[in-house]
């Protein structure tokens, strides 16, 4: 009997792995997410303001940079950093940010994951690009196998012709 014989994985960077380094399963790439029934306005200000200040972090501007990108973004030479100070700042509870000028804070900074973060409360998942594409694909997958089964329980019952008379 020998030793069993062992194969090399490689691993294609185009694919995703379904667990992680550790050997746990990975997290899904678009999880299915369950709407809250109730939004606190308050606690959303406040995440949302952490997330912004997170984004601000992350970035490679600095925030005179994301303020004077979100300016020219708007239309608005005066945007200061001390207005983005307020959007970000949990302090500041008066200083709400429009959608408008949220909008031009995630093309200031890049950060897109800032639009997963205010939707996935509602139960949605957002999708950027191609990966659109990936759901299409799944749902005609499942229609296949829908149909798939409906034609089998349709050829499961047996047909019963009757004899037709010849002119």
């Amino acid at each position: 009997m020998g030793r069993p014989r062992t194969r090399k994985l490689y691993h294609d960077e185009r694919q995703f792995d379904m667990f992680n380094a550790d050997g746990q399963p990975a997290q899904a790439l678009f999880p299915v997410r369950t709407p809250k029934r109730d939004i606190e306005c308050m606690d959303f200000s406040a995440k949302l303001k952490r997330a912004m200040s997170d984004a601000l972090k992350e970035c490679s501007y600095s925030r005179e940079e994301v303020a004077a990108r979100m300016g020219t973004i708007l239309g608005l030479p005066k945007f200061s950093k001390g207005m983005l100070d307020k959007y970000t700042s949990e302090s500041s509870e008066g200083h709400q940010i429009s959608l408008l000028r949220f909008k031009a804070f995630v093309k200031a900074t890049g950060c897109n994951w800032l639009w997963q973060m205010v939707v996935e409360d509602d139960g949605l998942t957002l999708m950027e690009g191609e990966e659109a594409r990936l759901a299409q694909v799944g749902l005609v997958k499942q229609q296949i196998r829908e149909q798939q089964q409906l034609l089998k329980d349709l050829e499961r019952s047996p047909v019963e012709l009757r004899k037709r008379r010849r002119r």
